[in-house]
C-alpha cells in the first residue's frame, strides 16, 4: 500500500492515462484506496470532466 508521502507526488501531477486503444495525458487530482488497490481521480488535458481509475492504468509523468 502506498505511504501519504507518495500519494502526495502523484496529486497534480500530469500522467499517460492508457485506455482501450488511445493514450492521453491527465492531470492527477486524488487518489483513494479502495479494496486493497489506489485509484486516482483523473481529468483530461485540454477536455473536461473526471474519472476514477485505478492507478496502475497511469503511466509515466508527462509536461503538459
Amino acid at each position: 500500500m502506498m505511504t501519504a508521502l507518495e500519494a502526495t507526488k502523484y496529486i497534480g501531477t500530469v500522467r499517460l492515462f492508457h485506455g482501450d486503444s488511445l493514450d492521453f495525458p491527465v492531470r492527477v487530482l486524488d487518489l483513494r484506496p479502495r479494496f486493497g488497490k489506489i485509484d486516482a481521480a483523473i481529468t483530461p488535458i485540454g477536455g473536461r470532466g473526471t474519472k476514477w481509475v485505478e492507478l496502475d492504468r497511469l503511466g509515466e509523468e508527462v509536461t503538459a
